[in-house]
């Protein structure tokens, strides 16, 4: 039943990713509390709520930056970043490359 919880916050995410998605708002539609939410996912997953939301945006980001020539700022914009810096600052981040960077290494055509 536990992991029932976690699977369809993962479902969730990777179903709402481009939204602006609160852990306020997914703890609200599981009827828990935020902070019972936050413990839980960390403790079934290792990571936090945003950890999991920013790691399901890159994936996508990668998959557009892959498979398109689409602008930064639109795959940004695309995958749920409304500020572009912030962006490219978690891309890198995760990926130790800048998304124009990643790009250039990963073309898929």
């Amino acid at each position: 039943e536990h992991y029932d919880i976690i699977q369809y916050v993962i479902h969730y995410l990777e179903s709402h990713y481009a939204e602006e998605i609160s852990l306020e708002q997914l703890a609200y539609k599981l009827n828990m509390s935020p902070t019972y939410l936050s413990g839980y996912i960390k403790e079934k997953t290792g990571s936090n709520f945003s950890d999991q939301l920013n790691a399901i945006r890159i994936t996508k980001a990668k998959e557009l930056l892959q498979t398109t020539n689409m602008p930064i700022q639109e795959v940004g914009n695309r995958i749920g970043y409304r500020n572009v810096t912030s962006f490219i600052r978690m891309f890198k981040k995760i990926t130790g490359q800048t998304p124009g960077d990643y790009r250039k290494t990963n073309w898929v055509r």
